[in-house]
C-alpha cells in the first residue's frame, strides 16, 4: 500500500478546482446571455439531450483532463499494469506486423510463440479493430495511448446514451434519468476495470443488450429481434 501512497500526488489534481471555477463562470455567463433564451425555446427533449451531453462532457474533461492535455498517458502502471505490460505491447506488435506484412495466425514475438487469436479478447474487441488498430496504422504506434483514451471516452458516451434510452421505457423523471445515465457512464467496471479495455467494452455491450431487450418487449419487430 505504501507504493500507492507515495505515487499519489495532490498537485496532479489542482486543476479540478480551476475547472470547477471555470464551469461555474461559464454557467453564469450562459444564464445571462441570449443563448439561454434560445435554449429555452427548444423542445423539452432537445434541452434534455443537450444538457445530458454537456454534463457528460464536463465530467469527462474533469476526470481525464491530464490525459487530454498529454500530461499523462492512458496506460496504467499500478494495479492496472496489464495495460502497460500486455495490452499496449500487443497492439504495438499487431500494428507493426501488419505494416511489415507479417501478421498471421501465429505470433512468434510473444514468448515462445502463440496463436494470435488466443488473445481474441484484445484483438476482437470492436473498439480495437475499428479504432485502435486502424488508428495505429494511420497515425503510428506513438498515437496508440491517445487512441486508447478516445475509445474510453467513446465508451462513456455510449453507456450514457443507451442507459438513458433504457430508462425511457420506465416511469422515471428527466433528472433521475440523467443522473442514472451519467452514473452508469462512469461505473466502476469502466473506470477501474476499464484498464482491462474489454471490461469497459462489456459495459457498453450490457447496456446495448438491455436496450434491445426493452425495445423488443415494448415494440416487437423482426428488425429489433435481429
Amino acid at each position: 500500500m505504501g507504493y500507492y501512497l507515495e505515487a499519489f500526488e495532490w498537485s496532479d489534481f489542482y486543476y479540478v478546482a480551476f475547472l470547477l471555477l471555470a464551469y461555474s463562470v461559464a454557467f453564469l455567463l450562459f444564464r445571462v446571455s441570449f443563448l439561454y433564451q434560445k435554449f429555452l425555446c427548444l423542445s423539452k427533449s432537445k434541452r434534455f439531450y443537450i444538457t445530458l451531453f454537456l454534463v457528460t462532457t464536463s465530467a469527462v474533461v474533469l476526470v481525464y483532463f491530464n490525459f487530454l492535455i498529454g500530461k499523462e498517458f492512458f496506460v496504467y502502471s499500478d494495479m492496472g499494469s496489464d495495460t502497460r505490460e500486455t495490452y499496449l505491447p500487443f497492439y504495438i506488435n499487431v500494428v507493426e506486423n501488419i505494416k511489415a506484412g507479417q501478421f498471421g495466425f501465429w505470433n512468434f514475438d510473444a514468448g515462445l510463440g502463440l496463436n494470435t487469436f488466443a488473445l481474441q479478447l484484445y484483438l476482437c474487441d470492436p473498439f480495437a479493430f475499428l479504432i485502435i488498430i486502424p488508428g495505429g496504422l494511420l497515425l503510428g504506434v506513438a498515437a496508440l495511448p491517445f487512441l486508447l483514451l478516445v475509445c474510453q471516452i467513446l465508451k462513456i458516451y455510449l453507456c450514457v446514451f443507451f442507459c438513458n434510452k433504457v430508462l425511457t421505457y420506465f416511469n422515471i423523471g428527466d433528472s433521475g434519468r440523467m443522473l442514472a445515465s451519467v452514473i452508469y457512464g462512469f461505473n466502476g467496471f469502466l473506470m477501474l476495470w476499464g484498464s482491462h479495455y474489454w471490461f469497459g467494452t462489456a459495459s457498453v455491450f450490457l447496456i446495448v443488450l438491455l436496450f434491445v431487450i426493452e425495445k423488443e418487449i415494448h415494440k416487437p419487430s423482426p428488425k429489433s429481434a435481429i
